[in-house]
């Protein structure tokens, strides 16, 4: 199947504009004439320096006051010394644009469009633009007429090769002038190649902060970016520009380097040597074929996007197209094709500003997690890399953090990470930059990251180590009484209740999402030592605190409770949903474990979304995950359409509003949203545990017939569905792992291996075959009419 964006409009800002990337080269393409233009990103191209040590050394003796004043009920008090105390006093350092590439035709064109039904070309005798981002090539296509004349402008961004590649094709003659810049420091040369020259700056303050000088330069990280063309044209010299005429046929190359060279290494400050690696990097491209280069980055690309595929049958492609978009933005943002490939950050991998909303770092309490719930079931673990690598450095910086600012063993990070691993509390309010359980939930993802893949190698050299420091944290952090541990002082992130005397306050003891990560933590560990036949002394201390957690609460209005008192929250309708990552991501309440509390769950949705002020495209795309686990398809499809309603720009991106919480906020692009709605719909069609597969759990009456290929359950099982009438048909399940599972479904179906078959047993509202599943075994799923 083929999946498109397409246009018959030019972009004239960046939410129209279509996206390309490799996971470290990014390029936003306008599509534009007579001006076509290219936005530059390189995923390593930060604000500030390496060896960034940032010290906050907290005395014991604060952290046991504010635990006191907590207790005494004096939460406000708390917070004073928390914020005084416990905060930073600078920020992250902040993701930048690298620049602009601009193809400027020496020609008008009138930009009339009508649009038309169907195909990806305009007529001649109509004059007009069309623009398509194919995601099953990753290329992005500009059609263009001008009196008669077509020209056709084709962009991709190789992994392979590490190069923008634009070929323009003209029936008839044409001339172009190639420039750069950038909003940074740069210099521009035309020599044999186009050459910008740039330096990041020192320092940048982050948008949101009133400042007199708000970028510093001195000593910040050079970065190269080198343009070259091929074609039948004629070139000129130009002071600062390519400029090339009479040509019908042009490739533009443009490769990019930055000073990075990994985690606490010195960056690269010669700018002769950045511009060797770009020129060979060019010299290379231009060896062979645009079409050679085309058909070696097709390689890379399609073995990775096209293991997934989705019909959910008429009048709903634009669910098919946003499922597969967060794949092909995951693919394009996060992949390990250069050795210094970074995450997904809150943009992905595409800026425009020096001032970056919320710096565009990886925020932790909830938007850099969102970003990777979608690798495991969509089948791109392999773009959890970068982020496997950035836990790891961090677990390493935050080993500072954990003694200097909460005086425990193991490593700690906060609610902000930036490319050189800052894990203390950044400047600002308690109820943000105050969280010290990043780490711990970063450290979840690599156990995740396990139950996909089956890697043992990976769970014992890389995932484990790191999950027992996270735990050691815990344990150390958290304090004994009456029999039960506390956490504290803590915080439920970026919400705040009202105190006994009406004052807003963030600081309390043990709120509800520090103990649910304590516990995942716990509980994974434990797990993974007992897998590893790893169990020692550790192990055997968090077996003990595990078993000393306080339970969840339910509060006087059926809700599960967020903090550890009834508070009445300050908002109501608050964007965060802190204290139900218990339920989901994780799986410490569903209809097996603690079932009596999903009404609690179902409360907490009602009460957050009834007169909701604003529409934010990752909480509603967390709505969407939530109403799938609830087996509440209808609820999860009303989620999606208000994320396609309020929450999506021109080009797909995730729409952020103002929160009117801090000067300068704008309207944003954030691509949680995008991830995170892919993740939904993933959910909708195939929910897993290790032990348990459930079938179309969460299927709409709309989407009545359909089929998907190529989801993964955890145990790391290929599975294929199809569906008509709104119940399965038939399905396959492909075992990667030995292991007792229960498949179930809504629907009567047996499931058949050879000779073998197991009819589901109805078990309360539920179909449920039970079985050992066997690596290399192909099980057939097979419904059964008439049955419900």
């Amino acid at each position: 199947m083929e999946y498109k964006l397409c246009y018959h409009t030019p972009a004239s800002k960046f939410s129209e504009a279509l996206p390309l990337g490799n996971g470290s080269f990014g390029a936003m393409v306008y599509g534009n004439f007579p001006q076509y233009k290219v936005s530059l990103n390189a995923d390593t191209l930060w604000s500030g320096q390496p060896y960034k040590e940032e010290h906050l050394f907290v005395a014991r003796e604060t952290i046991e006051e504010a635990r006191r004043l907590i207790k005494e009920g004096k939460n406000y008090e708390a917070e004073q010394i928390v914020q005084e105390r416990m905060t930073g006093r600078t920020y992250n350092e902040s993701y930048l644009s690298a620049g602009f590439l601009t193809m400027t035709f020496m020609e008008e064109i009138k930009e009339t469009v009508k649009p038309k039904e169907q195909g990806d070309s305009l007529p001649k005798e109509e004059e007009g633009i069309y623009r398509e981002l194919n995601l099953n090539t990753a290329c992005v296509k500009t059609a263009i007429q001008r009196n008669g004349q077509a020209i056709l402008m084709e962009s991709f961004l190789s992994g392979k090769d590490h190069v923008l590649v634009t070929s323009v094709h003209s029936e008839l003659p044409f001339s172009v002038r190639i420039e750069m810049s950038s909003l940074l420091k740069h210099q521009i040369q035309s020599q044999d190649f186009l050459w910008l020259m740039g330096e990041a700056p020192v320092h940048v303050e982050p948008n949101y902060v009133e400042s007199v000088t708000p970028v510093l330069y001195g000593g910040g990280m050079p970065f190269v970016i080198a343009a070259s063309c091929v074609g039948d044209g004629k070139r000129t010299e130009q002071k600062q520009a390519l400029e090339i005429r009479d040509a019908t046929d042009l490739t533009l190359y443009v490769a990019i380097q930055t000073g990075y060279r990994g985690y606490r290494k010195p960056l690269v400050k010669n700018v002769e040597k950045l511009k060797a690696e770009c020129r060979r990097l060019l010299d290379q491209a231009m060896e062979v074929s645009g079409k050679e280069l085309f058909q070696r980055h097709l390689a890379v690309y399609r073995e990775l996007f096209e293991r997934v595929q989705l019909s959910l049958g008429e009048n709903n492609q634009i669910y098919e197209l946003l499922f597969q978009y967060g794949r092909y933005l995951m693919l394009a943002s996060s992949r390990m094709e250069h050795p210094y490939s970074q995450p997904a950050n809150l943009q992905g991998i595409w800026c425009e500003d020096v001032r970056s909303v919320w710096s565009s770092n990886w925020t932790v309490n909830i938007n850099t997690e969102m970003n990777y719930w979608l690798t495991g079931p969509c089948a791109l673990s392999e773009c959890e890399e970068p982020l496997v690598r950035m836990i790891g450095e961090t677990a390493q910086s935050g080993k500072q953090t954990a003694k200097e600012t909460f005086g425990c063993r193991g490593f700690a990070a906060c609610h902000n990470i930036d490319l050189w691993r800052q894990t203390t509390p950044v400047k600002g309010e308690v109820k943000w930059s105050y969280w010290p359980m990043g780490g711990v939930w970063l450290a979840t993802h690599l156990y995740r990251h396990y139950l996909f893949t089956m890697d043992r190698d990976f769970l014992k050299e890389c995932a484990y180590p790191i999950m027992r420091e996270a735990a050691r944290f815990c344990l150390d952090w958290m304090y004994e009484e009456e029999g039960r541990l506390h956490s504290s002082p803590s915080t439920s992130p970026e919400n705040t209740f009202f105190d006994e005397d009406g004052r807003e306050c963030a600081v309390s003891d043990s709120a509800t999402m520090d103990l649910a990560l304590i516990r995942e933590i716990f509980e994974e560990t434990l797990t993974a030592a007992r897998e590893l036949g790893q169990e020692d002394d550790l192990t055997a201390q968090i077996g003990e605190a595990f078993s000393k957690l306080p339970e969840y609460q339910v509060g006087s209005f059926g809700q599960l409770m967020e903090w550890s008192k009834d508070y009445e929250e300050c908002d109501r309708n608050h964007r965060h949903f802190a204290h139900l990552v218990g339920f989901h991501p994780f799986h410490q309440i569903d209809f097996d474990t603690r079932p009596e509390l999903l009404d609690a769950v179902k409360t907490v949705l009602r009460r957050r979304t009834e007169g909701v002020k604003h529409y934010i495209g990752w909480n509603e795309a967390w709505l969407v995950n939530f109403y799938a686990r609830l087996n509440e398809g209808a609820e999860a499809k009303k989620h999606l359409d208000l994320f396609v309603e309020r929450c999506i720009y021109p080009n797909l991106f995730g729409l952020h509003p103002p929160l009117g919480e801090s000067p300068g906020e704008r309207e944003i692009f954030q691509i949680d949203g995008n991830f995170g709605v892919t993740a939904g719909i993933s959910e909708m069609l195939l929910r897993s545990k290790l032990t348990k597969i459930t079938l179309l759990p969460a299927l709409p009456k709309e989407w009545k017939d359909g089929w998907v290929r190529g989801l993964i359950t955890e145990g790391g099982h290929l599975v294929e569905l199809f569906w008509e009438n709104g119940r399965l048909k038939e399905g396959i399940l492909e075992a990667k792992s030995r292991r007792s599972c229960t498949i179930e479904a809504l629907w009567a179906f047996r499931v058949e291996d050879g000779g073998t078959v197991w009819t589901a047993r109805k078990e309360g509202g539920f179909y449920r075959a039970k079985m050992i599943l066997q690596p290399g075994s192909r099980y057939k799923l097979v419904g059964i009419e008439g049955e419900r």
